[in-house]
């Protein structure tokens, strides 16, 4: 049975293993901006894998609180999470996935089904087909299924 203290312990012994590519950035402009001065802030040279992987999402995950769509500005996720201080699932993991890919982690997002409800996570690419999920509704990083679910998440698209 799946618990919190065990996938996030596997999580992290996954971490010690990611192997960073070149930044392979899908963003550009003021979007691209904010990405490179927080990253830059948060992650040094001297960091492992796992502490960049960390600072990344606690820097992302610490901003702002969760908020009703009609003030969403989905175009520009990163500016909408490190900017307004607000969004909702798919600002949080695009505006992760931005900073992640930047850092040359090799991320992607989730959409599918939480419970009934549609729902956007971003993933890890952890090496040998294991994956780490990383949402604020489970308020840390898992190690996702070997079918990318994750504790009552149904995946549905891969995107990035």
């Amino acid at each position: 049975m799946y618990t919190d203290a065990q996938d996030i312990a596997g999580a992290r012994g996954l971490a010690n293993n990611i192997k960073l590519g070149k930044s392979n950035i899908t963003t550009s402009g003021e979007e691209l901006d904010l990405v490179k001065y927080y990253v830059d802030q948060w992650v040094k040279d001297d960091m492992t894998n796992e502490e960049k992987l960390y600072a990344i999402y606690n820097g992302v995950y610490q901003r702002g609180s969760y908020t009703d769509i009609y003030k969403i500005n989905g175009n520009r996720p990163v500016w909408q999470i490190m900017v307004k201080q607000e969004g909702q699932c798919a600002t949080w993991a695009f505006a992760l996935y931005h900073m992640l890919e930047y850092a040359g982690f090799d991320a992607r997002v989730i959409r599918g089904l939480r419970g009934t409800q549609q729902h956007f996570w971003t993933e890890i690419d952890a090496g040998n087909g294991k994956w780490i999920a990383a949402d604020a509704h489970l308020g840390g990083m898992h190690t996702a299924n070997e079918d990318h679910s994750l504790n009552g998440y149904i995946p549905q698209e891969y995107m990035g």
